[in-house]
């Protein structure tokens, strides 16, 4: 059996090309940013400011008349949902600890939303007990999540777990909405159905005589909970639900299913308004539900910012929740919605030349069924590009060059066959699509660009074989914001990819171009690839 020994092929840079041109064109992307709306502005983590005027993007919600009328957990829709697992969190910050006795204690995690209350008697000696932040893969999240230890002792008293809601938490739902759900050792979340709520407090608490790990969830909220988006463009807003499977070990929890928008039922989602203004207005935007059976109850809606940044920003985006549970009262979802201009880059009509500097550099070393794949990979190209095209909605720059420094080192072995790949020195051009290049496209309408890079090297495949031109990376990036006191600059750890990705793509060169498909990478051990670019006029 003959290894062959495979070259970058001819579709690769044409992907790459094609992928920027249709980000370039396109509109903005999906989550928190909406429509060609740039990065949300100020401190990551920091509450949105509410606007003065009703409804408060984090209402105050009344409290319920009576025990039997406060809402508890989702309620389980008339189909029966998939409980689906989830990832475990990963530690997220600095453990609290503290050494508690048979007489109790209580410990608090660093960042004070939640506290372990341990009653005398449920430790029989001194213990070693902490609180670690994580990430919160819950299904329903709200803010992080949370490991106790000593892990899986059981105490014979139950303890206390109160977690304290803050702003951030409660925006896009309301705390009779909320609970505190554990995860188990099959990776599925426990969702309990009467937790003690403090409405005044802002708090929720649970008992538990278990170490594990533990997340703050709402089992209905408002998404994206806050967003950024430039005046003229749109926003989709959705009420999403987190259906309940019932636990037959537990008549105190239920298992969480995914969240869905599908889920909710006619008439629980209703009364869209913009700062307390149903259908909103001109001066602080309009929305409008989408299409259902009846308008009125639609669970997703459409916001449209309005001509200018009004004087109340940012806005309150609100819609009327219940549920179908006797005297359940209506609970005020609300979105803070930020207006900002809409960013200019008309400048860069006048802009012929534009300069740019890219790196790249990629490693990996693994077995797959046609033996031991190693490659390492770098370079680093910078010059001048041209503009090609300038127009309406796009604009497109590209350059070829050979400053820079280049390097590959590739080798496959497969019994007593080895195939390599080495070279090192300046980025080369050679004929075909072997070269090296950097591509810009500008999206005027929204102030969003696209870039791709490749670098090629004259390198030899050992034998016979004269050295040739050989692509040994490749990326693209796309929808990124233009960021005029910056300039185009980022950089990023990239998944290496076979197929064209407006999220990134890494395209491993050399002898790596059909690693994943030959199965020698996974998801797992790929790694990532380092990426660089800066473009400035």
């Amino acid at each position: 059996m003959t290894i062959e020994l495979r070259r970058l092929q001819r579709p690769m840079l044409a992907i790459s090309l094609a992928l920027g041109l249709l980000a370039g064109c396109g509109g903005g992307s999906d989550g928190d940013a909406g429509t060609g709306a740039p990065p949300p502005v100020g401190t990551p983590g920091d509450p949105a400011p509410l606007p003065p005027t009703p409804p408060s993007p984090v209402p105050e919600t009344p409290a319920p008349e009576s025990p039997d009328s406060a809402p508890t957990a989702p309620s389980a829709p008339s189909q029966q949902p998939e409980v689906t697992p989830t990832e475990v969190g990963e530690v997220q910050g600095a453990e609290a600890s503290a050494e508690i006795g048979p007489e109790g204690g209580t410990l608090t995690s660093n960042d004070g939303r939640l506290t372990l209350t341990i009653p005398a008697g449920a430790f029989d000696a001194v213990r070693q007990v902490s609180i670690v932040p994580i990430s919160n893969k819950a299904h329903g999240a709200k803010g992080p999540a949370y490991r106790l230890s000593p892990e899986g002792l059981n105490t014979p008293v139950p303890m206390t777990l109160t977690f304290e809601v803050d702003a951030t938490s409660l925006r896009g739902t309301a705390l009779p909405l909320m609970t505190i759900a554990t995860q188990d050792a099959n990776r599925r979340w426990h969702a309990y159905l009467s937790p003690v709520r403090d409405i005044a407090a802002s708090t929720i608490s649970v008992q538990t005589h278990h170490f594990s790990d533990w997340a703050l969830i709402t089992g209905v909220q408002l998404q994206p909970t806050s967003a950024v988006v430039a005046v003229k463009q749109s926003l989709d807003l959705f009420v999403i639900k987190c259906p309940t499977v019932e636990d037959p070990d537990s008549d105190d929890t239920a298992w969480m299913g995914s969240c869905d928008p599908d889920v909710l039922l006619p008439g629980q989602a209703s009364n869209w308004a913009v700062n307390g203004e149903a259908g909103g207005s001109s001066i602080s935007g309009t929305i409008v539900p989408g299409k259902t059976s009846s308008l009125e109850d639609a669970p997703w809606a459409t916001f449209y910012a309005p001509a200018a940044v009004p004087s109340v920003n940012p806005v309150a985006v609100s819609v009327d929740y219940r549920e179908h549970t006797p005297d359940a009262p209506h609970l005020k979802l609300v979105s803070n919605v930020t207006i900002v201009p809409k960013p200019d880059c008309s400048w860069l009509h006048s802009v012929q030349t534009l300069y740019y500097e890219m790196e790249m550099q990629y490693s990996f070393s693994g077995a797959g069924p046609r033996g031991m794949l190693t490659l390492d990979q770098y370079g680093l190209i910078l010059g001048e590009m041209t503009q090609q095209f300038d127009g309406e909605p796009y604009g497109v720059w590209r350059g070829y060059s050979t400053r820079g420094h280049a390097t590959v080192s590739d080798q496959h072995t497969y019994g007593n066959l080895i195939s390599v790949l080495y070279g090192s020195g300046t980025p080369d051009i050679g004929e075909d699509v072997d070269y090296s290049v950097a591509t810009l496209v500008v999206d005027y309408q929204t102030c969003t660009y696209t870039v791709t890079g490749q670098v090629a090297v004259l390198a030899s495949a050992g034998g016979r074989e004269p050295p040739s031109v050989r692509n040994i990376a490749a990326f693209t990036r796309g929808n990124l914001p233009i960021d005029l006191d910056t300039g185009l600059i980022g950089r990023e750890y990239m998944p290496p990819r076979l197929q064209a990705d407006p999220a990134g793509t890494y395209f491993p060169g050399g002898l790596g171009i059909g690693m994943v498909a030959d199965g020698y990478a996974t998801e797992e051990n790929a790694g990532k690839a380092m990426v660089r670019w800066s473009v400035w006029p």
